[in-house]
């Protein structure tokens, strides 16, 4: 199976030169996000599951969009070959419906530390919690339970920030 064909993605004149791609390993009940990189530092995202399943999880922050603070969710999983492109001024994060979900990332800016950003999950419009099956709350770091609500934050991204190549 091939996760990144290029010509693809070039045909419909999107983000193609991506320069650090990495993966994570989480365990069923895992929410990571809501994540993002600001300017000058913001990027783009392909993601996919090579292994178990998620559910993925994206809000446009985009100020003056007219599906901002609207929130788009797909299950990536190992045997349905989903991936998802996630623009620039968009948050994104996901939950593990099952051990060993392998979150693979490909960005168009290597990370950059002190351009991190995030939206506190549970502060969004969307039902985390119908997709497991446990009934127990998610499992959430430190770091994500901090974010700010998404009702306080104060974007810097425009709805011109697509990320997609002029």
């Amino acid at each position: 199976k091939k996760s990144f064909q290029a010509n693809d993605f070039q045909a419909l004149g999107l983000e193609t030169d991506f320069k650090e791609d990495f993966f994570s390993v989480s365990k069923k009940g895992v929410l990571r996000g809501l994540h993002f990189q600001t300017p000058p530092k913001d990027h783009v995202k392909l993601v996919y599951c090579s292994r178990g399943r998620l559910l993925d999880v994206v809000l446009d922050i985009r100020k003056g969009s007219p599906t901002y603070g609207k929130v788009f969710s797909l299950e990536l999983s190992e045997s349905n070959g989903n991936a998802l492109y996630i623009p620039s001024g968009y948050a994104h994060g996901f939950l593990a419906l099952t051990d060993d979900a392998t979150m693979h990332y490909k960005t168009s800016v290597i990370h950059s530390p002190e351009n991190e950003g995030g939206i506190l999950w549970s502060s969004i419009d969307f039902d985390w919690l119908a997709m497991l099956d446990t009934g127990e709350k998610p499992i959430v770091s430190d770091r994500d339970s901090k974010f700010p609500n998404f009702a306080d934050y104060r974007t810097p991204f425009v709805e011109a920030s697509l990320g997609i190549s002029k």
